[in-house]
């Protein structure tokens, strides 16, 4: 049976309308469609054992050194932070990636136009994290807000949505 212009023994063709979201690389962003899930965890333990690692080597040094040794735990807190700062802030301004986020095909960009990060939107990121690791091992009630994060996608997604403007 056919009613006037729709016949219900024909699918229908016609393309479904695609939900873009307001913040680019959020999930179901269709703009970014490779899967990151799996990734995002990858690199982000790698990234840690990096600064740990950082940390562990300014601690050793500083063992080895008399006049300082008493400072060897203070210099794998600071090695820590520095390894965080300058991963997290100078080379994803560069490079647009962490080094874990690199090995795994990742970058960051801004959610708000899909823009590469400047030096003082991922400076101010980097705080915010700061501030909430410090609240969470102080048992502190402040939580931060995340909305404007950098977003993290595949870098072929991103490079394929450049070429194709």
């Amino acid at each position: 049976m056919t009613t006037s212009g729709f016949d219900a023994s024909a699918p229908d063709t016609r393309p479904i309308p695609v939900q873009i979201p307001d913040k680019h690389g959020e999930s179901h962003d269709p703009r970014y469609p490779s899967p990151r899930d799996l990734r995002e965890v990858i690199a982000f333990v790698l990234d840690w054992c990096l600064h740990i690692a950082v940390g562990l080597v300014a601690m050793t040094v500083c063992m080895d050194i008399a006049d300082v040794a008493d400072w060897a735990a203070l210099a794998l807190f600071i090695g820590w932070i520095a390894a965080s700062l300058l991963q997290r802030v100078v080379a994803q301004r560069i490079f647009h990636a962490t080094l874990g986020k690199a090995l795994t095909g990742l970058c960051v960009i801004r959610p708000s136009d899909g823009s590469w990060p400047t030096l003082g939107y991922l400076l101010k990121w980097w705080l915010i994290g700061a501030l909430d690791f410090v609240s969470t091992i102080s048992d502190s009630p402040w939580l931060g807000d995340y909305g404007g994060a950098p977003a993290v996608v595949r870098r072929r997604d991103v490079v394929a949505l450049h070429t194709a403007r």
